[in-house]
């Protein structure tokens, strides 16, 4: 039995089991930093909490868009001012995009919660 096209499937005691379905990866096109920036607001605590924010244009469907990535809120300035050095005005990230909704979008190939990007935040925030 041939598992559906993006459905997980693992071999459990000689049974194969389909599993939930993966979604096919988005595409991706080139974009545009039209700005980058950290924002700055008083957390619960009193202490400020620090967001880089990037803003850029891309186009999909000959149409082009402006998208804005905010990354996870931190107690670092140094950290968002880290990831916002990495997207520099005039950059050409990546921006993968929901072809189903093309408005819904991603900056880079890097998840904000991925182990890789935990790690260089760190390697960044302790360089």
């Amino acid at each position: 039995m041939q598992a559906a096209a993006n459905t997980v499937t693992a071999e459990v005691n000689g049974t194969t089991q389909a599993g939930r379905s993966r979604p096919a990866p988005w595409p991706a096109v080139r974009g545009h930093v039209l700005s980058a920036r950290v924002l700055e607001r008083m957390g619960l605590t009193g202490r400020p909490i620090y967001t880089a924010e990037v803003r850029y244009l891309y186009n999909v469907n000959a149409r082009t868009r402006e998208g804005c990535w905010t990354g996870a809120p931190c107690t670092s300035r140094r950290l968002a001012e880290a990831i916002v050095a990495r997207h520099p005005v005039g950059a050409k990230p990546w921006v993968s995009y929901n072809p189903e909704a093309p408005t819904e979008t991603t900056l880079g190939a890097e998840p904000a919660f991925s182990a890789e990007g935990l790690l260089r935040r760190l390697r960044d925030l302790f360089a």
